[in-house]
């Protein structure tokens, strides 16, 4: 694992437990959380979230395992992978600004959706995760990090932009 994270328990918010780990959204939505609302706040626990929609103890247990699961084993390869297209921008972008890698995260676009954040460091700020993909170091915010497992970037020179290709996002 890249990190450890906080073990989940029925007592902690709806927008903590997003917050710590932005795929469990999607893992509340599968189970059965589909709204918040009607006297529901996401502020409110888990488990007074989970029971307003209707769920009993048993499937607010299988939720929390689901959450707790342990991601398996990961090599930085399987954290981002980038086209030989993507490393030359990059690097060109990086040598360009006199830095040393770029600094890759997620962040929320206010909408409930998550935006792509790229910067330029000089260096990993504390609790990071600094890897090498093509010839490029990227630090990443531990937040992001499980999010974008798997994500391959690729560079269209047609469109001058850089193309995402998350396996996480349900199209």
């Amino acid at each position: 694992m890249l990190f450890q994270r906080k073990k989940i328990t029925k007592d902690i918010s709806i927008v903590d437990i997003i917050s710590q780990n932005p795929m469990a959204r999607g893992v509340l939505l599968e189970n059965g959380i589909k709204f918040v609302g009607q006297g529901l706040s996401p502020l409110e626990s888990l488990e007074k979230v989970a029971k307003g929609n209707g769920l009993d103890n048993k499937q607010i247990e299988n939720i929390l395992k689901e959450l707790n699961k342990e991601q398996p084993k990961t090599s930085n390869k399987d954290v981002i992978q980038i086209s030989s297209a993507a490393g030359t921008k990059l690097k060109e972008m990086i040598k360009s600004k006199n830095k040393k890698g770029i600094r890759l995260r997620l962040v929320s676009d206010g909408c409930a959706t998550y935006v792509y954040d790229m910067d330029f460091g000089t260096r990993r700020i504390e609790g990071e995760i600094e890897l090498k993909a093509n010839g490029v170091t990227f630090y990443i915010d531990p937040k992001s990090a499980d999010f974008i497992r798997g994500t391959k970037i690729d560079y269209d020179t047609k469109e001058e932009g850089f193309v995402f290709d998350n396996p996480n996002v349900k199209k």
